[in-house]
């Protein structure tokens, strides 16, 4: 990237954080879509009032029929003089649109040292709005889904990451990417994973972030009963700024949400060490 940089504080990054959530939920308001705080912007919420002291992004989850109706009225809703925004119609190539929307504040750099150098990937800080799914209740049929999300995961690893970071562990999909090649687009493998995390039927009791059997929240920590988002409770999200200013609004969480934090963090109300922010976020200058 040509423009200078210069690396934004944490306190930065909350804030500008916040005011595109409070944006997100001014449009999600007015379009009467339903949505919670995920992760660790839930966990930070619930636990500590606010956000986790090292967290660099904000977490939001949306059941399938929201989440295709946001990105629907994206384009016109959102203040495109101040947010961008990334996802299958913006961005085709863009990895992992199949299952997160990204939105945030212009005129911020977000370092993602792990993808190729392609202008398709740059981005500013974001909020990741991701989609939950109905998931089969039976967990043996679950574990074949994310396996067939994590082969198709990894072959879009190998078209847009950095070899250091591409797990290589599912033989198969390197296979795949061997024999493809540039044959099949990121569009359209997306395309596929779509169609394999929408493919049980809404009768069931147990939902999902799609993620497949990669990263840092595999299988049995989104593995979530639907019961546990069936309504919404408010809860003050509070962000120090400089000088002791203070911003806070109240956002929606799932009813569930103990339930929730057990499930993916398990002893989710103990405090952790302190984590360092990993820098890397920036001001474009």
């Amino acid at each position: 990237m040509e423009a200078k940089l210069r690396k934004m504080t944490v306190e930065e990054i909350h804030i500008e954080l916040f005011n595109t959530l409070l944006h997100i939920d001014d449009i999600c308001r007015k379009h009467h879509i339903e949505y919670f705080l995920g992760f660790g912007t839930l966990l930070g919420c619930v636990r500590d009032g606010g956000f986790l002291p090292w967290d660099d992004d904000i977490d939001i989850v949306m059941k399938r029929d929201e989440f295709e109706r946001f990105n629907k009225i994206l384009p016109e809703a959102i203040d495109n003089e101040k947010f961008f925004y990334i996802n299958g119609s913006s961005r085709k190539n863009y990895p992992c649109w199949s299952y997160i929307t990204r939105i945030g504040p212009k005129g911020t750099f977000r370092k993602m040292d792990y993808f190729l150098d392609d202008e398709c990937f740059q981005s500013g800080i974001f909020i990741d709005v991701f989609v939950l799914d109905y998931a089969p209740e039976n967990i043996f049929l679950y574990r074949i889904q994310t396996l067939m999300l994590a082969i198709i995961d990894s072959i879009i690893s190998f078209k847009t990451c950095k070899t250091e970071y591409v797990k290589e562990w599912i033989v198969i999909g390197k296979y795949i990417y061997q024999l493809l090649g540039d044959r099949i687009s990121v569009y359209w493998l997306n395309k596929l994973r779509e169609k394999v995390q929408t493919g049980f039927k809404r009768t069931s009791k147990k939902i999902c972030v799609p993620f497949g059997d990669i990263g840092r929240y595999p299988l049995i920590k989104v593995y979530w009963d639907l019961k546990d988002f069936d309504d919404i409770e408010y809860m003050e999200f509070i962000v120090y700024g400089k000088d002791a200013q203070i911003y806070k609004h109240r956002f929606p969480i799932p009813i569930g949400y103990k339930h929730i934090l057990e499930i993916t963090y398990k002893a989710w109300e103990t405090h952790p060490l302190l984590k360092q922010s990993k820098g890397l976020s920036y001001w474009i200058e």
